[in-house]
């Protein structure tokens, strides 16, 4: 009979991590920079901590947590998880009454482990402050209806602390949208259910309300939920339609309108790029063979109209979100769109905000004895790729190469499209 034991050598100290929540919620309050204060609104009367503490053994009787230099009866417990095979524990401080006079509290945390012979102590110090002035100056550049939406530009408030969210209300309080501070100074396109944003400018999306009178206003709060006043966004009517955002790479990119434009002017059209990063646009004319083009800098070229159905080259200097604004259907008495198809190469778009197999958008032409070769491009590799017409699919906003033998009629399936989130 033999036996063995495994020693486990603790050569680190406590990894401590403190994390303030409103009473009761699970949600920890908002820090303005790392490592800085949590802050709480002047009305809160009570706070949750919760400290965790990543170590193989803790020696309860040689920790200790104190806020504002008074001990507090806590005691860890295993939580039966692991950071990187290190145990983690847990001690919570539930309800801790603050002081309406009060603004500033100082939660000091010492541990100890059990390492032997000799243990590792940690300590760790986090502030908690009331934050008593709500943002001020709220304001924006200028709002801009479209189909389904509004597009936002330049919304910002001041803070003594910092401004952490803008929450927007539609016709009172129907619809309310809360953005983050961050989404909107973010570099890349981002979106929940209610807006997209990106660069400052945020874009809204109301399909619920296309065709009807609304009112939107704004309130920016701070990292003690503070209220700014309410300032008045748009009062007006919301277009008809909905709207879809191109996401653009840095780079040439091959893309098309997924609805039929409101407005088919190639200004119209640019003018809702958000960060305006669009230098040139190429189109294909199947029938004569020729390239017409745009400088979008210099405002001058002989293509004059973005369209559905067309495919475009677009020349972007730095990553950009095309908005798109238009229906999906033209409005009566109007047929549906069709798209006619040269012999030869033809540079298409496809014509719809769901994706969808490129054997179902194509499903309206002959078989592979008339057309033959689909070809896309992938902007963010910079590179062709060859689609596989029975496997693959297309995307909204794509467009492609198709080679046809004989001359044809394409007529797009319908999507089942509901007005578009921003994803």
């Amino acid at each position: 009979i033999s036996a063995y034991a495994i020693t486990t050598v603790d050569n680190t100290p406590p990894v401590i991590i403190i994390t303030v929540y409103k009473s009761n919620e699970t949600k920890p309050l908002p820090q303005p920079v790392e490592s800085g204060p949590f802050y709480v609104s002047k009305g809160e009367n009570a706070i949750d901590i919760n400290i965790t503490v990543i170590d193989y053994a803790i020696d309860n009787a040689y920790t200790g947590v104190y806020i504002n230099g008074t001990p507090q009866t806590v005691e860890f417990t295993s939580t039966g998880k692991s950071v990187d095979g290190v145990p983690v524990y847990e001690a919570l401080i539930d309800d801790y009454t603050i002081s309406a006079d009060d603004v500033r509290w100082e939660i000091f945390v010492n541990v100890t482990d059990t390492a032997s012979p000799r243990n590792h102590t940690s300590a760790v110090e986090q502030v908690v402050m009331r934050d008593l002035e709500g943002p001020y100056e709220l304001g924006f550049t200028d709002a801009e209806p479209i189909s389904g939406g509004l597009i936002v530009r330049g919304l910002y408030a001041k803070d003594l602390v910092g401004v952490y969210q803008y929450v927007i209300n539609v016709n009172g309080t129907l619809k309310t949208i809360t953005v983050t501070e961050a989404s909107l100074t973010s570099t890349e396109w981002t979106t929940d259910e209610g807006y997209g944003a990106v660069n400052g400018t945020l874009v809204l999306n109301l399909p619920e309300y296309a065709g009807k009178f609304v009112n939107i206003t704004v309130k920016a709060f701070d990292y003690g939920d503070n209220p700014s006043e309410e300032v008045v966004l748009y009062v007006g009517t919301i277009p008809e339609g909905e709207y879809y955002p191109i996401e653009l790479e840095k780079g040439w990119n091959l893309v098309s309108l997924p609805l039929i434009p409101a407005n088919e002017s190639i200004e119209a059209v640019l003018s809702l790029a958000l960060n305006q990063k669009i230098v040139l646009v190429y189109a294909y004319d199947a029938e004569t063979g020729e390239w017409l083009s745009y400088n979008a800098k210099l405002g001058i070229g002989d293509l004059t109209a973005m369209c559905d159905g067309v495919g475009y080259w677009v020349y972007a200097s730095e990553p950009d979100v095309l908005v798109v604004q238009g229906r999906e259907m033209p409005p009566p008495p109007s047929l549906p769109p069709t798209y006619h198809l040269v012999k030869g190469w033809n540079l298409v778009g496809f014509k719809s905000t769901t994706e969808m197999s490129a054997a179902e958008y194509l499903s309206s032409l002959e078989g592979d004895s008339y057309w033959s070769y689909l070809w896309v491009w992938n902007a963010e590799n910079q590179e062709w790729v060859l689609v596989n017409v029975g496997e693959d699919g297309l995307r909204p906003g794509q467009a492609f190469w198709i080679y046809m033998y004989e001359e044809q009629d394409l007529l797009p399936p319908s999507s089942s499209s509901a007005p578009h989130d921003g994803e």
